[in-house]
């Protein structure tokens, strides 16, 4: 067989609806992967926003309770001894 531009011709004139068919399907798909690539990473960075807040916030909670708690277990350690009247 001879590979000259007839023969492409041919080949593309008889599987062009075929192969428009195909590139088409194959463009649609790769943009949908594009579209849900662009949402997950724009989920991703709101979840890692929020955490990082989250994070932030509890240990400041944190920190407050440990401080309350010292205060609370010194005045109740100078009512067990004594020191402070009811």
């Amino acid at each position: 067989m001879n590979w000259d531009g007839t023969t492409w011709l041919q080949i593309f004139q008889g599987l062009g609806p075929v192969l428009g068919l195909l590139l088409f399907f194959i463009w649609r798909d790769w943009r949908r992967e594009d579209l849900l690539s662009q949402k997950l990473e724009k989920m991703e960075d709101y979840q890692r926003e929020t955490l990082a807040a989250l994070v932030e916030r509890t240990t400041d909670v944190l920190a407050q309770n440990t401080q309350q708690l010292k205060f609370t277990n010194q005045l109740f350690d100078q009512i067990v001894k004594g020191k402070l009247s009811e």
